[in-house]
C-alpha cells in the first residue's frame, strides 16, 4: 500500500492532536500512483501527534493514499459504471431507448446519495511519524 509523506510545521497542539501546516516540498514514495498530481499550496490539517511535537516544530506527517484511490473510484469509476448500467439494464429491460435514459438519471442520482454517504469514510488520515527539527523557543 502506498504512502505519502509529507513535511510540515506544527501550528498549535491540543493534546493528542495538533494542527499542521502541511509544506509543498513534501514527496510521494516512488510508487505513488498520485505523485502528479501533488498541489503546491499550503494547507492546515489536523493530525495524530504520536511523537510528541511542540509548536514551531517542522515535523513529517504520513498520509495513507488509500484513501485518495478509493475517493478517486468513488468519483470517477462509479458513475461510469453506473450511468452505463443504468442506460443498459433500462433499455434492454424495458425494450424502450427513453426508459434507459430514464434509469441513467437515477444512477445519477444514486451515485450522489453514494457520495454523500460515504464522504466521511474517505477523509484521509495524518499521522506525525517524525521530528525533523525542533523549534528554538520549545
Amino acid at each position: 500500500m502506498s504512502e505519502i509523506i509529507e513535511k510540515g510545521v506544527v501550528l498549535s497542539q491540543g493534546g493528542s492532536r495538533v494542527e499542521v501546516k502541511i509544506l509543498p516540498e513534501g514527496e510521494c514514495d516512488s510508487s505513488c500512483p498520485l505523485k502528479s498530481a501533488c498541489r503546491k499550496k499550503d494547507w492546515v490539517v489536523d493530525a495524530e501527534n504520536l511523537v510528541d511535537a511542540n509548536q514551531g516544530d517542522e515535523v513529517k506527517v504520513k498520509i495513507e493514499a488509500n484513501h485518495y484511490c478509493n475517493a478517486l473510484f468513488l468519483i470517477f469509476v462509479l458513475p461510469l459504471i453506473l450511468i452505463i448500467g443504468g442506460y443498459f439494464l433500462g433499455s434492454n429491460v424495458f425494450q424502450s431507448e427513453n426508459i434507459g435514459y430514464i434509469f441513467t438519471a437515477l444512477s445519477l442520482l444514486i451515485w450522489l446519495l453514494v457520495l454523500r454517504f460515504t464522504s466521511n469514510f474517505y477523509k484521509p488520515y495524518y499521522r506525525i511519524i517524525e521530528i525533523l527539527r525542533r523549534s528554538q523557543n520549545g
